[in-house]
């Protein structure tokens, strides 16, 4: 018989992932893939080791969607800024000139994420 979940449940599945997401962007940032364990993880999240593979395969998995939230959260911000300007090819760059650029701060730290990735290239096929 399949599992019945409920409204609370769903809720505290997403509230418990998004802890896990955030701990370890935080975590990813600071000390890099490679310092960033999957205990250490679990410890800052407040959780249990059993839980985070419940979510996540392993830490390559939770690195990657890390770095797919990072990209869609600052792909949106660019949406964003680029309607506060009038259209043309110049939108974009009317819209940060116009002091819209703080309004896109996860591109330095996707940055910065993402050069970790670079040195782990070969396990990260999926990572550009």
């Amino acid at each position: 018989m399949p599992y019945h979940q409920t409204e609370h449940t769903r809720k505290r599945r997403s509230v418990m992932r998004n802890r896990l997401l955030t701990t370890a962007r935080k975590l990813f940032v600071n000390h890099g893939y490679e310092a960033t364990t999957m205990q250490l993880i679990v410890e800052e999240a407040g959780t249990s080791i059993g839980n985070c593979y419940f979510y996540f395969s392993n830490k390559q998995a939770l690195f990657l969607t890390v770095l797919e939230e990072l990209h869609e959260s600052i792909v949106q911000a660019f949406d964003d800024v680029s309607e506060l300007a009038p259209d043309g090819p110049g939108q974009l760059a009317v819209a940060m000139y116009d002091g819209n650029i703080s309004k896109i701060p996860d591109a330095m730290e996707y940055e910065r994420i993402r050069s970790v990735s670079k040195n782990h290239r070969r396990s990260f096929s999926n990572v550009g």
